[in-house]
């Protein structure tokens, strides 16, 4: 039960006080001058029904809510890849050079 919201007890006759609290079946006005809400109704003058709202519409906040992308592990393997084939190539190169160090040139006949 919540409430707590100011009313006039002295005129609970009139329509204005009654939903001032909600209404008759809502709540009704103390003689603190509050509301008090009846079972099923909260807010301050009682016009919200009580119920639970397992839904979260805020979620916590995380490393992806920087925006940042870090390199996927495709790019990675592309990487990798593409280093080991450059290296294989430069290998392949420097011994095909000393191989054809070796060789003399046929001359034009």
């Amino acid at each position: 039960m919540e409430g707590k919201g100011s009313c006039s007890p002295t005129v609970n006759a009139t329509k204005v006080s009654r939903l001032s609290c909600g209404g008759l079946n809502r709540g009704v006005c103390t003689a603190g001058r509050t509301c008090e809400c009846r079972s099923g109704w909260t807010g301050p003058h009682c016009l919200v029904p009580a119920a639970f709202d397992p839904v979260l519409y805020e979620r916590p906040d995380g490393f992806q809510d920087l925006e940042f992308t870090g390199p996927l592990i495709v790019y990675k393997s592309i990487l990798w890849i593409g280093l080991c084939s450059l290296g294989l190539l430069l290998f392949i190169s420097a011994s095909c050079k000393t191989k054809l160090d070796g060789w003399t040139a046929i001359p034009d006949v």
